[in-house]
């Protein structure tokens, strides 16, 4: 094995996954930065509270920047699985083939948005976590079934169908 033999799909959400981690490392840096230099006696409660809430708002930003880049790469992982789906087994083309997976990954984000900000303001988020898990579901069901299929494949389902979507997808059993 050659380091050129070395597939590079891993490149982009490994990328994503570094910068998020580093946005979260220098936004905890600055963060104890600032609680060492804590305020001096002569501020005012009013000029604590307001830094407080300047705070809460930087870090509540930086949190959904970091959840969307998570998603964004579990999203990206599902995308080329549900696309080939929407070819393969729902026969779509001219570009309807991508819905398949913005409708299904992009209403699970959604949801999983609405049951963050829901369970953070104390609502009940019960039915936004049972959608998330609904679009989750059936995002991997659907790459389960379009899985390639053969020897080599350890893991995917075993069926004499072999996948016809010849452009986006690597089964070897044809």
């Amino acid at each position: 094995m050659k380091l050129t033999d070395i597939s590079l799909n891993w490149l982009l959400p490994g990328a994503v996954l570094l910068l998020g981690m580093l946005a979260a490392i220098a936004v905890l840096a600055r963060g104890k930065r600032s609680s060492v230099k804590d305020t001096s006696a002569d501020d005012s409660w009013e000029r604590s509270e307001e830094r407080r809430r300047r705070k809460e708002a930087v870090y509540g930003t930086v949190s959904y920047v970091l959840l969307f880049c998570c998603a964004a790469v579990a999203a990206a992982l599902s995308f080329h699985g549900l696309v080939g789906f929407g070819e393969q087994n729902l026969g779509l083309t001219g570009g309807w083939q991508y819905l398949v997976p913005f409708g299904l990954d992009g209403a699970a984000m959604f949801c999983s948005v609405l049951a963050v900000r829901e369970a953070s303001h104390g609502d009940a988020a019960l039915g936004s976590r049972i959608l998330v898990w609904t679009f989750a579901f059936a995002a991997a069901w659907f790459n389960w079934v379009h899985a390639p299929r053969g020897i080599g494949h350890a893991g995917a389902p075993t069926s004499s169908r072999a996948c016809r979507c010849r452009r986006r997808c690597s089964s070897t059993a044809r």
